[in-house]
């Protein structure tokens, strides 16, 4: 396996790894209850959520692809070399003023946006039939790295899925944060 950055011709690949693989995420499932219903219309949003992304000069988008040395380790089926099976979109360092603006934000915002600077992982998924080999970690290490080469912090806002990973690279939990649709009556803290 190895990492490159990913391109527009792999969109389709990227929106179904997303909508198939995130399906047993909490988050995800909270955030789509109704993708099962609209089917198409959430794969059409990643998409072009996903593309818009790929234009973003603030994002870098890293895929994991496999090559020829994956095809046949423990599967009965071949696998095509250079096919994505995880990516990774980081938010490249900037400038964050409302967590610097101690006036308009409680304590918990100033924990949450209080650096400067730093790289923010967006969004990271593996596909279903190609976790625990260690792509996420690989794609986590590179923002790690990117980080640590500028000198700056490094932010996940990760679903309970990745804690253990997120964890076991070092990161911190600085508390939990809540999402809730002003429309629901429903939350999910991650």
């Amino acid at each position: 396996m190895y990492l490159r950055k990913a391109t527009t011709r792999e969109l389709h690949r990227l929106a179904t790894i997303t909508v198939t693989s995130l399906k047993d995420d909490p988050v995800f499932d909270f955030m789509w209850r109704y993708r099962h219903s609209f089917p198409e219309d959430t794969f059409f949003f990643w998409q072009q959520t996903l593309q818009s992304w790929l234009y973003d000069k603030k994002k870098t988008c890293i895929v994991m692809v496999l090559d020829e040395k994956d095809n046949g380790l423990d599967r009965k089926e071949d696998i095509l070399p250079d096919t994505i099976i995880s990516y990774a979109v980081w938010r490249q360092p900037q400038v964050y003023k409302y967590g610097q603006r101690r006036e308009n934000t409680n304590a918990e915002m100033r924990t949450m946006h209080g650096f400067p600077e730093r790289w923010l992982l967006e969004l990271m998924v593996t596909h279903v039939d190609f976790r625990r080999r260690g792509a996420a970690t690989a794609l986590l290490k590179w923002g790690i790295e990117e980080a640590d080469r500028e000198k700056i912090p490094c932010k996940v806002e990760g679903s309970p899925m990745g804690r253990l990973l997120y964890k076991s690279q070092g990161f911190k939990d600085l508390g939990p944060f809540v999402i809730k649709f002003n429309s629901q009556k429903e939350s999910i803290i991650i």
